[in-house]
């Protein structure tokens, strides 16, 4: 079981058939290592440290150094003697609660060799961290989210689902039950932040969104550009579009284009 107070550093490139080689366009050898020392940008050393004394101070203290060894400035002998951050191409493990890792730990979230995670990559980066606390956190604040999508989804009558999977711009009166499930759940599994979105949206608006999703289907609209139009007027986009036809002064028109779609269904 992993250490709750462990930052793991990785190598963003390995050897095929681990990862990401031709994804970033590098050539990393197998089995090699990187020293490391803090980022000098032009503002100076970046430790995390700077106009922070208060911590440096702290740091000095667990350290056992004197105080001021630690200030961050090129002048400063410490940081170009003393700071040599080896990482192996393989996992990298540093101890938050240890007084020389911690500092480690500041310096690689400052440097541009070291994504602060896996998401935040570029190809710049020859490492990235992963923290362990916030990496079970994150997992369990996942699962919690797909649990309660889940129970939302499950919820859901076929008739809901269908017109749910619209708001994604997907399904029609054609698609069976089957795949209306299965490209719904694709979605919730996609996105499950965007799913819990749109499931807070009134039964209204969904049923709005739904509906003009159904006049573009039926061609009485055209989607362009993220704008609607009906011929060439231009509606706006979906949330203006939505608004306007839930208002309670235009419900004339919403039942003109819920009398041509009726016609189109009927002529198709």
């Amino acid at each position: 079981m992993k250490d709750n107070n462990e930052i793991l550093v990785m190598p963003v490139v390995r050897k095929k058939p681990w990862v990401n080689a031709d994804k970033y366009n590098k050539n990393k050898i197998m089995g090699a290592n990187t020293t490391l020392q803090p980022y000098l940008g032009k503002g100076g050393f970046q430790t995390g440290l700077e106009g922070d004394p208060e911590l440096q101070k702290e740091l000095e203290e667990s350290l056992g150094l004197v105080e001021g060894a630690l200030k961050p400035v090129l002048s400063n002998d410490y940081w170009h003697n003393e700071v040599n951050i080896k990482l192996e191409d393989g996992p990298n493990t540093f101890n938050k609660n240890l007084p020389k890792d911690r500092l480690a730990i500041m310096i690689l979230k400052n440097h541009p060799k070291v994504a602060n995670s896996e998401a935040e990559i570029t190809p710049d980066s020859d490492f990235y961290i992963v923290d362990v606390i916030q990496e079970q956190a994150k997992k369990a604040t996942t699962a919690e989210k797909k649990a309660e999508a889940y129970a939302i989804f499950t919820g859901f009558s076929i008739q809901e689902k269908r017109q749910f999977l619209k708001l994604y711009g997907k399904g029609g009166a054609d698609m069976s039950e089957n795949d209306v499930f299965a490209e719904l759940g694709a979605e919730l599994e996609n996105n499950v932040d965007e799913f819990l979105l749109k499931a807070k949206y009134s039964k209204e608006k969904i049923n709005m969104r739904a509906f003009i999703f159904d006049l573009v289907q039926y061609n009485i609209l055209r989607l362009r550009g993220g704008s609607y139009f009906d011929s060439d007027e231009d509606k706006g986009n979906i949330e203006v579009l939505t608004n306007y036809l839930l208002a309670p002064d235009k419900q004339d028109i919403y039942f003109n284009y819920k009398e041509r779609l009726e016609h189109a269904k009927r002529g198709n």
